[in-house]
């Protein structure tokens, strides 16, 4: 259970690099888009950014906020990527992508192409064999007679690092879309046996919930993404867990922790839950 709810609010954490994890996001009195690499505690806990020693590494350059990133690690690479986000809350979504070499931070942030596709917010991503991919999210349309709307995209991609002179740059490539949009899924998106899982968040019939305390606002089906072949299977729904949104999970001693997350519009809880990656 978690002490202090607020400190995972607006936070997305990476995978950890060597000895060390990096973190980026909204802390209570911090400014969106800034990003902090953590020492690991020299006891075992939860790999929240709450322990160890902390170092702020450079800012983005404009503040982005309901972002999605993510980290890609390979033999030849080890970068952040962040991609999409709203300057402001009420700001439009963006299509915006820029990287951050870990291995040299100094450099700051560098602008990489653009996300295909509209501008969007909430979107998921995982890391997968040195690649990034990145599903769903939504953004606000109008609707033919005027009215705004939830849009809940399906769109999915992977981002492929390549070297390029002096640093990396990289390329998107558009996969097979989602069986159904899911926008504020739990990110990075956890990686069971080689295949994506996703639980929760909320799909284009949830989006059309107007009572924030209905507990059907968030989807409780579930889905798997091969990544190797491109597809996507249907697991059916949990009940016996409350779904969650806009929540970070972090793999540890081999499982997949879900850190707090709402249960319904503004509502966070601190229970902590994981499953095995077996």
């Amino acid at each position: 259970v978690l002490h202090d709810r607020q400190l995972l609010r607006g936070v997305d954490v990476g995978r950890r690099i060597g000895d060390q994890a990096v973190a980026q996001g909204a802390e209570p009195g911090r400014a969106v888009g800034e990003a902090a690499r953590a020492e690991p505690p020299g006891q075992q806990r939860l790999p929240v950014v709450a322990g160890g020693q902390r170092e702020r590494l450079v800012p983005l350059e404009i503040g982005l906020g309901q972002r999605a990133g993510g980290v890609h690690v390979d033999h030849q690479h080890a970068g952040r990527v962040v991609a999409g986000g709203a300057g402001s809350a009420t700001g439009a979504p963006l299509r915006t992508t820029f990287g951050l070499d870990l291995k040299h931070v100094q450099r700051g942030w560098f602008p990489l192409p653009e996300l295909p596709g509209p501008g969007r917010i909430l979107a998921s991503c995982a890391q997968y064999q040195g690649r990034l991919y990145l599903f769903s999210s939504e953004r606000t349309d109008t609707s033919a007679g005027g009215v705004p709307f939830r849009h809940i995209l399906d769109d999915a991609y992977c981002f492929r690092p390549r070297r390029d002179t002096g640093g990396w740059t990289g390329s998107w490539q558009k996969l097979a879309p989602m069986p159904v949009g899911r926008s504020a899924v739990a990110s990075p998106v956890p990686v069971l046996q080689g295949r994506l899982f996703f639980w929760g968040g909320v799909d284009p019939l949830t989006a059309l919930n107007t009572d924030p305390s209905n507990p059907d606002a968030i989807s409780k089906d579930m889905l798997l993404y091969d990544p190797d072949r491109d597809s996507w299977q249907y697991l059916g729904r949990e009940l016996a867990q409350r779904p969650r949104v806009t929540l970070p999970a972090v793999y540890w001693q081999g499982r997949w922790v879900y850190v707090s997350g709402e249960v319904s519009a503004g509502v966070r809880t601190d229970r902590v839950i994981s499953i095995e990656n077996d």
